[in-house]
């Protein structure tokens, strides 16, 4: 069987239907939708497909395609549910329960035929971190089970009826940045936290820090500090933490809106406010507009085990004869400074007396290499570039060059660039089913 995948990007979940497909021989090919219909109907007759999937689609697909050609749409949603936003609604409104539908193309947007369904229970994570676990591998059980039907004689998708006590969802409108929007003085830090995680990493959360319009990623929840709501009151490991109504969340990166109307880059929060942090004798920060509050500037202590603060992104913890080291880098990648961190990390826990050093990285993104936006805002990109990459290198060296102690990579999330290749520096690898390593 020919499949083609239409797609806006080649995405995780791309990658996930192809290597899938392809290991289990089917002929397949990638064709982006970039919008241009003309292109992409070329590359459909070029190809000639039985089935088209489109796994990961944020425009329209062409009505002479879908009527010519078997087309199955990847939803993000229970059954009835409908709308560009579907996730995004479901993490902000706090549902229990979400899912995935395989369902036909059709005129009206995600109202076509179900061919499969399957539902998982939600947890308090990011929009990204759903996508990339529950909501990915749901979509790999529809897609496995909708290939048992397209060749069978007497299947019928099931036309959708919101008659039926099954049909929980409903069309729900595209989520603007006022249906997001944060009020510190009311909301409480799990309905902040939420909002944040249900544009995490996309558009994120629009705010005001200090008159600078900025979009906000990376949240954590604070457990011990308090202050006046939307204060800052403390800053980490270039992270920022705000009190709210009932306790206080770290903000981890933020990307300002720009006078244009475009968007800035995504960058950690004291990178962005950097206007606002300048440097005191002390070497602590406060901030400019501040400067008759308190803001604790907490240092990490990496050579100390467990997580200190939410949103430390490098630890370790020791069991017995057995060292574990986490970096949960947001969107996995690693600039020069994270890389230079993790390896004291590992360096110290090389020192101790344990006989295995296992390397976990973090959940959604194991790693992937070198951070191209610290890359793209450096005075000197190409410097920052070799810079960067010598980092990774290094670290990767010293794994290698470990001779006394049993190196593992626990893979638990997609691999790319310099962090599939520091995957493999390891003696031994493990890695979680359905984990995608992309070093092209």
């Amino acid at each position: 069987m020919r499949i083609l995948l239409i797609s806006t990007a080649f995405s995780g979940l791309t990658q996930r239907f192809y290597t899938e497909l392809e290991d289990a021989g089917y002929s397949v090919s990638v064709e982006l939708h970039s919008g241009d219909t003309a292109q992409l109907m070329e590359g459909v007759a070029l190809f000639k497909p039985d089935l088209i999937l489109c796994p990961f689609l944020t425009k329209r697909l062409p009505k002479e395609i879908y009527e010519n050609t078997q087309c199955l749409i990847v939803h993000p949603g229970i059954k009835g549910d409908r709308g560009a936003s579907s996730l995004d609604w479901a993490i902000q409104n706090g549902e229990p329960e979400w899912g995935v539908s395989l369902l036909e193309a059709a005129e009206e947007m995600d109202a076509g035929p179900i061919w499969s369904n399957k539902t998982f229970p939600m947890r308090q994570a990011t929009k990204s971190s759903i996508f990339y676990r529950e909501v990915t591998q749901a979509a790999i059980d529809c897609l496995w089970e909708v290939l048992t039907y397209f060749d069978a004689p007497n299947f019928k998708p099931e036309v959708q009826d919101y008659s039926r006590a099954d049909y929980k969802g409903k069309l729900l409108p595209l989520m603007k940045q006022p249906d997001r929007a944060i009020n510190w003085k009311k909301h409480k830090t799990d309905e902040i936290l939420r909002r944040i995680n249900s544009a995490d990493g996309s558009p994120g959360v629009l705010d005001e820090i200090y008159g600078k319009p900025v979009f906000i990623f990376n949240a954590h929840k604070e457990l011990h500090l308090t202050g006046k709501p939307g204060d800052i009151i403390a800053i980490a490991n270039h992270a920022i933490c705000r009190a709210t109504v009932d306790g206080a969340v770290w903000i981890g990166h933020l990307k300002p809106k720009l006078e244009s109307g475009s968007n800035g880059i995504k960058l950690p929060a004291t990178f962005v406010l950097k206007d606002l942090l300048p440097k005191t004798s002390h070497g602590t920060t406060t901030l400019k507009s501040l400067l008759s509050k308190t803001i604790i500037a907490i240092e990490i202590n990496y050579t100390k085990p467990g997580r200190q603060l939410p949103c430390q992104e490098v630890w370790y913890e020791q069991e017995g004869d057995v060292a574990y080291i986490y970096f949960s880098f947001h969107n996995g990648g690693m600039s020069t400074e994270q890389c230079h961190i993790l390896l004291s990390v590992y360096q110290h826990v090389a020192t101790l007396s344990v006989k295995v050093i296992v390397l976990m990285g973090g959940e959604e993104c194991w790693s992937n290499g070198i951070h191209l936006n610290h890359i793209e805002v450096a005075e000197c990109p190409a410097d920052e570039s070799w810079l960067n990459i010598n980092a990774i290198d290094d670290l990767i060296y010293q794994i290698i060059t470990t001779l006394d102690k049993l190196t593992i990579s626990a893979v638990r999330g997609n691999a790319g660039a310099g962090g599939a290749i520091l995957a493999l520096a390891t003696d031994q690898v493990f890695v979680r089913e359905g984990v995608i390593f992309n070093n092209v």
